[in-house]
């Protein structure tokens, strides 16, 4: 976002900067592949072409060195700034791995003490200082012992899902818990299509506050409104998170377990419905926010997004006879999704929809979704700055 406001809002195009704009791209799009192999993958693998993506980082972030000085010497008072950016932070990363590499070894055996620790702990009575004691002794005599997996499926995770009526309604669409509480079709279908109005209301709710609410964004606020209206935005979105994440395991586990579910479609639809609701909510919010002219009402929005996101919470539980609430718990993934397995109708669509949602959660939700309270008025106001000038 920090190239492309550079390139929008600099302020003398008669400077070149074309070479500099080239590196700053080139080296984005090697952390984009570099994130890609590394943090995307079933597992983590520092591969051949890993490494020669690293080193042409490192060599165009040298080379960016004098493009900045010229940028510098040419009166460049917005993109020079863009770019001297662009290298402290690479800097800071290759200072980083530096440090890592040299005590990665360390770091090791401290995760192999640990790791043994837990396991012995778990199975033995024994305390923990006593327990300690014993593993630091016996990894100082010797350093090289493995641990004993007892041939568990390294695939294997377990993923804890909250309590709401799309986890109840999720749930209840497995083979397994239509048989335990004797679930007819007609009882699936009715959980589904309870769900389904539960998120037409959370979706209409939020279509209304956006379109009909008269909404006028404010970009010029005093500072404890400004700062009010972020630490909102972030709790409502550290509350958003476990729904989101919700969706996302409901969608996973539909995808590569789709032979636990009468209709796997319908299980996985419920997983994007709770993914998208969020979604939806936190967007409305953002951009309600910045109409936002007290503190008080800052608040009052937080309280009154917080309703909307916990409805199918506030439905389930409204629901004294629903006996599927119990089976409500953790899903076991012991497959990838790039393993060989048998694939449901539509598998494709499925698993792109998938993808598209997962790396948008990872790589801009969970991060840095409640920066968009600040990033549009910044926007605005370097729009401002720059007609000024011009």
């Amino acid at each position: 976002m920090l190239f492309i406001a550079g390139l929008l809002f600099r302020t003398k195009v008669n400077i070149t900067i074309g070479l500099s704009a080239i590196q700053v791209a080139l080296i984005l799009a090697l952390g984009a592949a570099l994130i890609r192999q590394l943090y995307f993958n079933s597992k983590f693998q520092f591969k051949n072409y890993t490494k020669v993506f690293l080193g042409s980082t490192l060599m165009i972030c040298l080379m960016m060195f004098p493009r900045y000085f010229y940028l510098r010497e040419e009166g460049s008072i917005w993109w020079a700034p863009v770019v001297l950016e662009i290298i402290v932070a690479h800097c800071i990363i290759y200072i980083q791995m530096a440090v890592e590499y040299y005590t990665w070894d360390e770091k090791r055996t401290k995760w192999q003490k640990e790791l043994i620790f837990r396991k012995e702990y778990e199975s033995n009575d024994v305390s923990e200082s006593k327990l300690r004691f014993t593993i630091n002794s016996s990894m100082a005599v010797n350093p090289d012992i493995k641990i004993d997996y007892d041939n568990k499926d390294k695939s294997d995770k377990s993923m804890k899902v909250g309590a709401s009526f799309y986890t109840a309604a999720y749930f209840g669409l497995m083979k397994a818990n239509k048989q335990k509480f004797k679930l007819k079709d007609d009882d699936q279908f009715d959980l589904l299509y309870r769900a389904g109005f539960i998120f037409l209301i959370q979706l209409s709710f939020n279509l209304v506050l956006y379109f009909y609410s008269g909404l006028k964004p404010t970009f010029v606020r005093d500072t404890e409104i400004n700062v009010a209206l972020f630490f909102t935005v972030l709790i409502l979105h550290l509350v958003c998170l476990p729904t989101a994440r919700d969706g996302m395991t409901m969608m996973k586990y539909a995808l590569v377990h789709h032979e636990e579910f009468n209709h796997p479609w319908a299980a996985f639809i419920l997983g994007m419905m709770a993914f998208f609701t969020i979604l939806v909510a936190e967007i409305v919010n953002i951009v309600n926010c910045q109409a936002k002219k007290t503190v008080v009402d800052a608040i009052a929005g937080f309280i009154g997004f917080k309703c909307i996101i916990d409805l199918p919470a506030i439905y389930m539980n409204s629901h004294e006879d629903l006996p599927i609430k119990g089976a409500i718990g953790k899903l076991t993934v012991t497959r990838s999704r790039r393993a060989q397995r048998q694939k449901v109708k539509g598998d494709g669509l499925l698993n792109f929809i998938f993808v598209c949602c997962n790396v948008f959660y990872k790589s801009v939700f969970f991060y840095f979704f409640p920066f968009a309270t600040i990033v549009w008025p910044m926007v605005k106001s370097l729009e401002g700055n720059i007609s000024m000038i011009n």
